[in-house]
């Protein structure tokens, strides 16, 4: 959630946001966002959601929540990701710097946009998987 005060944020000395690398991919995260800096924590999250998925090519994958982009590391096993989120301004700058075509980000409520995708659907016997999806017991 954003609030005033994190909006005000400005950093003492250099940039506004620390790098930090995820399965190879450097994500920038500013003091206002969201973003799992347990980076082991990150990857196994990313590996556990691509086991249970099983993403193959011609496979649509929809991140429910995609304001933190690590889902889009699964993008390039997929023919498509869907992203929703309420604000996107962070997930834009992710898919710029990565230049990944076949994502397609929607702007709004997962409650408002999802049902209008759905209703828009062109291949119903696409998958799609969120990464809230319930992870399976590996014990």
């Amino acid at each position: 959630m954003r609030t005033a005060h994190a909006a005000r944020v400005k950093p003492l000395v250099g940039e506004p946001w620390v790098t930090i690398e995820v399965l190879g991919r450097r994500h920038r995260v500013s003091a206002e966002s969201f973003f799992q800096v347990n980076t082991v924590g990150a990857a196994a999250l990313i590996e556990i959601v691509a086991a249970y998925a099983d993403p193959r090519p011609g496979n649509v994958l929809l991140d429910a929540y995609c304001g933190s982009p690590l889902r889009l590391a699964l993008a390039d096993l997929v023919d498509e990701v869907i992203g929703v989120e309420s604000s996107l301004r962070r997930a834009r700058i992710s898919l710029q710097r990565w230049g990944q075509a076949n994502v397609s980000l929607h702007e709004g409520t997962v409650e408002d946009v999802l049902p209008a995708l759905i209703s828009k659907a062109s291949a119903p016997t696409s998958s799609c998987w969120t990464h809230r999806a319930p992870v399976p017991d590996h014990a």
